[in-house]
């Protein structure tokens, strides 16, 4: 064979060895791409799910707070009517101690 098809063919040997080298790193790098993007997806499943999960809470905080609003409410209703039961009382003691003692004296 003459020199230059041999250099030709060693040249083409070098260029296939590289070749196959280099299918082997992307074949490794898209591998590692792929792992990547399976644990963003992850990543963004889990936010979400987080998100999702403090919108639920917030929402419930607002619900308590208007419960615990409702029942301050209620509370001080209740509070008035017993004051005024009790200021009643006093009163109707009062004047039946009154009305006992003027009974008494005549």
């Amino acid at each position: 064979m003459p020199k230059v098809i041999v250099k030709e063919v060693i040249k083409d040997l070098i260029k296939g060895d590289a070749s196959k080298r280099e299918v082997v790193v992307l074949n490794d790098v898209v591998a590692q791409k792929g792992i990547q993007l399976t644990t963003k997806d992850t990543i963004i499943a889990n936010l979400q799910q987080q998100i999702f999960n403090f919108e639920s809470i917030i929402s419930n905080k607002d619900k308590q707070g208007t419960l615990a609003e409702q029942l301050n409410k209620d509370l001080e209703k209740a509070l008035r009517k017993s004051k005024r039961r009790t200021f009643f009382y006093k009163v109707g003691t009062g004047v039946g101690v009154l009305a006992s003692l003027l009974l008494l004296s005549k």
